[in-house]
């Protein structure tokens, strides 16, 4: 009778255990080794900030100065690079290069008017090494600013060694990186000679004289990060940065206003002649073939935008996208089930123990 009793808690404990969740531990973080710290030059226009705030003459050249301080008691190399500011999905001006694409419109890319004088630098313990960006503009000059960043990243020795870089094009793994950028924003300063007002340069507007233009590209049904939605891309054709902007996006059945789906996000940011998205998930739910509109509203205390685009999804998209897709809802309110399965096998196991008990007192 014990060994039946002992058999049938094991059977009954091993069904509990497809309900239960492991939870892992994580490390803690490590100090960053590294700082950095820019020289602001003579003609940084506003001086209360940590970042490259400059004016600077049609055909100028410049070298701007940042030095880096290696804290930690081993040598170090980091890798120096600049990019154009651009706006990701969830309205941050990111540094980094990871967004490549930029509107037709932008002049003059940070990235391509400015040269890292040492793309890798090495620094010895407790000692710092300045790194040294050279920014030549053209001799037309620019309309608006010019918004960039120069990014600055920790390179560990599994990256020296080639490993990284190779783990990294499998997809098989992840890198820690100790990360800073220093932003670098510059507008046209009138050259101190006037000379000949006709020259390409005299034409060109200030920030203050530009207002911003947004356009919607296109819109589509797709995956955003493996999860169902709509993604839809947007242009700022302006060489002006756009700031505090309340981003509403929602779907809808063409014809209908009821709304399906939407997504709202407060104090978004787009960098100059910037293109990028904004999709709207669709909460885990399949695609359902059928005709939808896009909406998007954007305002902020200056400027007011509207948008609409219709798109379809057809049953082959449906189809192909679905099935890529992770996580779909179908209906069935799986966390309910599993509780209710747990409260069921409890429920089991003292009825069970209730009868047992009862035949022994017997």
């Amino acid at each position: 009778m014990k060994k039946k009793i002992l058999s049938l808690l094991l059977v009954l404990s091993s069904l509990f255990a497809l309900f239960a969740t492991t939870v892992h531990g994580q490390d803690e973080g490590q100090a960053v080794p590294y700082s950095v710290q820019a020289l602001l030059p003579d003609n940084q226009v506003n001086d209360q900030v940590s970042y490259f705030d400059i004016e600077m003459e049609p055909g100028a050249s410049q070298a701007l100065e940042v030095d880096v301080f290696n804290s930690s008691s081993e040598e170090i190399k980091v890798a120096v690079e600049t990019n154009f500011g651009a706006s990701n999905s969830n309205g941050i001006i990111t540094y980094d290069g990871t967004i490549e694409e930029y509107d037709d419109s932008m002049e003059a890319p940070f990235d391509e008017i400015s040269r890292v004088y040492e793309e890798e630098i090495t620094i010895a313990p407790e000692d710092s090494k300045r790194a040294i960006i050279d920014v030549d503009i053209p001799e037309e000059g620019f309309n608006g600013q010019i918004l960039g960043g120069i990014f600055f990243r920790l390179i560990d020795d599994e990256e020296n060694d080639g490993q990284a870089e190779g783990e990294e094009e499998a997809g098989l793994g992840f890198e820690n990186e100790y990360a800073y950028v220093v932003g670098v924003n510059i507008v046209q300063a009138d050259p101190e000679e006037d000379g000949d007002q006709d020259q390409a340069w005299a034409d060109k507007k200030s920030v203050e004289e530009i207002d911003p233009e947004l356009e919607l590209n296109w819109v589509e049904a797709d995956l955003i990060n493996y999860q169902t939605g709509v993604d839809a891309e947007f242009a700022n054709k302006t060489p002006v940065l756009v700031e505090g902007v309340n981003f509403h996006a929602y779907v809808t059945q063409v014809g209908s206003e009821e709304v399906l789906y939407e997504r709202e996000v407060d104090n978004f940011s787009i960098g100059p002649n910037n293109v990028f998205k904004f999709p709207v998930l669709f909460n885990q739910e399949p695609l359902e073939p059928g005709d939808y509109t896009y909406h998007a509203n954007l305002s902020n205390e200056e400027e007011d935008w509207e948008f609409s685009q219709d798109f379809t999804i057809t049953e082959v998209q449906s189809e192909e996208l679905n099935e890529q897709a992770v996580e779909l809802d179908d209906g069935w309110n799986w966390t309910a089930i599993a509780i209710g399965a747990i409260v069921l096998v409890l429920i089991l196991i003292l009825v069970i123990v209730f009868l047992l008990r009862k035949l022994q007192a017997k």
